[in-house]
């Protein structure tokens, strides 16, 4: 539970900071219905990432769908070091919002991981080899 609120909070704050879209969010903890043991969330509707057909009938982007994905784990691993650590497309929903725009929405939040620093810096400069094709930096 803490992990979907500390989520949520920072989903919030980075928005206001302008730092990530406002097209990603979690469901909301309910702590009243909740245990040390066992996890209440609100239900979170939306197509499942591997259904395809269905995003593509009900007239998703996959490319937006993927650029908000790469921005909302990108922006967990590289800046914040705390990481949703179940991010199989299980875990994700993509429904409209309020505004008719796509967003994303990450479930399963009992399993996060802080990355330090310097494994943060080191997968950065990890992906920064790859996209340059330094092969003898990757290797």
């Amino acid at each position: 539970g803490i992990n979907a609120e500390y989520g949520k909070q920072w989903y919030q704050r980075r928005v206001r900071e302008a730092v990530v879209s406002t097209q990603s969010t979690g469901p909301e903890v309910h702590w009243d219905l909740s245990s040390r043991r066992i996890l209440t969330m609100e239900y979170a509707e939306g197509v499942n990432l591997v259904d395809v057909p269905q995003l593509k009938s009900a007239g998703f982007d996959l490319g937006d769908i993927m650029r908000k994905l790469v921005r909302v784990f990108g922006e967990q691993v590289f800046n914040t070091g705390h990481v949703h650590s179940d991010p199989h497309p299980g875990n994700i929903l993509v429904r409209k919002d309020h505004n008719g725009k796509t967003e994303v929405v990450l479930i399963d939040h009992g399993l996060y991981e802080r990355l330090s620093p310097t494994l943060r810096q080191a997968f950065a400069a990890f992906w920064h080899s790859v996209i340059i094709e330094d092969d003898e930096t990757v290797q």
